[in-house]
């Protein structure tokens, strides 16, 4: 981001005061504060990026502490069912596991005592049988011959058996296909890129670009921007609009949809996500479906 009077100085993503989205983002952080907090976006146009921010209170003070509830973008509550259910089914297999291990000590302990009663009741009445007389008989010596044979040996070949070690997937990375039949990717600007550079490349119009983006205020592109692209898209209408976010930190799917005011089945349908999956690694780009 270039230097520029009307945005706050102590704007910038998570990890760089530096580095901010011109235009009010659910990236933008404060960095007045330890650590950088989010900044809600209607607060940020209003006085972040408007111009205004000697005005902002903790501009002007020095606060340590949390951004003030209208400057802080609110968390979602997290749902405590599973804090509720999950030391209730451990408690029930637990409980299975004493009364099965109870039921098979009993059931060993009526074997072992079944099994002396037999061996008491065998012993008791063998006393009164006669037993056989063994005469020992002379068992006439094996000479093996000294001299080797080339019987050969055979051979065991073992074959190892390989098991697939799943991998948490990096994300998508720059220009390369991904999402639901491979239609989307990601394009970072480069200085002096232009919409008509993107359309010959991608095969796509500028209309299809500026439908599914969330762009900076004015007619050109800024360097560094990161945009979804549509290969081979022509037609603007009914597209979705998607936000381009790198995740510095291990998240939440419900967290990051509570962020961005998305559900939970749309991140995972369009990032190639199983409906399995809760927790996404840090390190990798996602895009995620915003309102218009």
């Amino acid at each position: 981001m270039e230097n520029n009077e009307n945005i706050c100085p102590f704007l910038g993503i998570r990890s760089d005061q530096n580095t901010c989205a011109v235009y009010p983002s659910r990236g933008n952080h404060c960095h007045r504060i330890t650590p950088p907090e989010r900044v809600n976006v209607t607060y940020q146009s209003q006085c972040c990026i408007g111009g205004e921010y000697e005005q902002c209170p903790v501009y002007s003070q020095d606060i340590k502490n949390n951004l003030p509830a209208n400057i802080a973008v609110s968390k979602p509550k997290k749902k405590t069912l599973q804090r509720i259910v999950l030391p209730a089914v451990l408690l029930v297999i637990v409980s299975a596991l004493f009364f099965l291990r109870a039921d098979i000590a009993l059931r060993f302990s009526e074997v072992l005592t079944s099994t002396s009663s037999v061996e008491a009741a065998y012993f008791a009445t063998s006393t009164e049988t006669q037993l056989p007389t063994i005469t020992p008989t002379r068992t006439p010596f094996i000479i093996y011959s000294s001299t080797p044979t080339n019987t050969p040996f055979s051979t065991l070949t073992f074959t190892p058996t390989i098991t697939a070690t799943p991998v948490a997937t990096a994300g998508p990375n720059f220009a390369t296909p991904f999402g639901p039949d491979k239609s989307y990717l990601i394009h970072s600007i480069r200085a002096g890129e232009s919409f008509a550079a993107l359309e010959n490349k991608y095969h796509t119009t500028k209309e299809v670009i500026e439908a599914i983006n969330i762009l900076p205020s004015g007619s050109g592109l800024w360097p560094g921007t990161k945009l979804v692209i549509m290969p081979g898209q022509i037609d603007p209408a009914n597209l979705p609009k998607f936000e381009v976010v790198f995740l510095d930190q291990q998240m939440d799917v419900i967290e990051i949809a509570g962020m961005y005011s998305a559900s939970v089945e749309d991140i995972r349908y369009y990032n190639e996500l199983s409906s399995s999956c809760e927790s996404i690694p840090a390190g990798r780009w996602l895009i995620v479906p915003v309102l218009k």
